[in-house]
């Protein structure tokens, strides 16, 4: 749930008054992954700050994207038409049918 707030917060925030476009796909090629796409009429792609790098500690933004990255297997970005594409991809562990298997 973290990530789907940061994603949909930032493109809320940062994308313009349009319209913010969402999806929660969940998929299974060997492992379940679930796959938030967030799409937006910003222009303007999020930066990649690394989690402790932030020039003011007291700020009220930047943060949400470092926890993306941490909590995230995978995250990206990218320019589309009508605004920007922001993804991030997460093992489904909620729904792994091999965490119980003996072996």
């Amino acid at each position: 749930m973290v990530i789907v707030s940061e994603l949909v917060s930032n493109a809320i925030r940062v994308g313009g008054p349009v319209p913010v476009d969402m999806c929660v796909t969940r998929w299974s090629s060997g492992r379940p992954v679930l796959r938030i796409d967030v799409v937006d009429g910003g222009r303007r792609l999020p930066a990649r700050t690394r989690w402790g790098s932030f020039p003011d500690d007291a700020a009220c933004h930047g943060r949400g994207l470092p926890l993306v990255d941490m909590l995230a297997d995978q995250w990206g970005s990218e320019h589309r038409p009508d605004g920007h594409h922001v993804w991030a991809c997460v093992r489904d562990c909620s729904r792994d049918d091999s965490a119980g298997a003996v072996a």
